[in-house]
């Protein structure tokens, strides 16, 4: 069943990508605006890239994807017998994190098609994909019981 090899696989995805997101930081790279407020000027807040404060962006979504992973393990053993939930969360969780990351993020990071920025645009795809798998995973399965019920009388 491909949803159970990918309800598995999607908690670990969301911590690697948590993992990952600290190789930005070490390569000193798609960081978040310039802070300008001095009492904002600290990690884990933000990092300073030559003499410029900025968000830290790959802290804030590091500690979010380990999060995430930790609600996605959740919900893998809660529903593990509804292949295709554990997916589709992963999908919703992770777009919803990137939709609202990607306005933090410097403006030379941010690839745009006309005025529409992509990234937000692929995540919003993505939530709207998760929140189609995990309503028909639930619709097959209420069918699905309805059925069994329908034999069993």
């Amino acid at each position: 069943n491909f949803f159970l090899i990918t309800d598995a696989l999607a908690p670990l995805v969301l911590l690697a990508q948590g993992i990952g997101r600290w190789g930005n930081f070490f390569n000193g790279e798609v960081y978040g605006k310039v802070i300008d407020n001095p009492s904002w000027q600290w990690f884990p807040f933000a990092v300073k890239i030559g003499n410029e404060w900025h968000h830290a962006l790959f802290f804030y979504e590091s500690l979010l994807n380990i999060l995430g992973f930790i609600l996605l393990l959740f919900i893998f053993f809660k529903f593990r017998k509804n292949f295709g939930i554990a997916t589709g969360a992963y999908l919703v969780y992770y777009g919803l994190v990137r939709f609202f990351m990607e306005p933090l993020r410097d403006s030379e990071f941010i690839l745009q098609a006309g005025k529409l920025p992509i990234s937000r645009v692929l995540s919003g795809v993505m939530v709207l994909a998760g929140i189609s798998i995990i309503v028909t995973v639930i619709l097959l399965n209420k069918n699905k019981s309805k059925k069994q019920k329908t034999v069993l009388s």
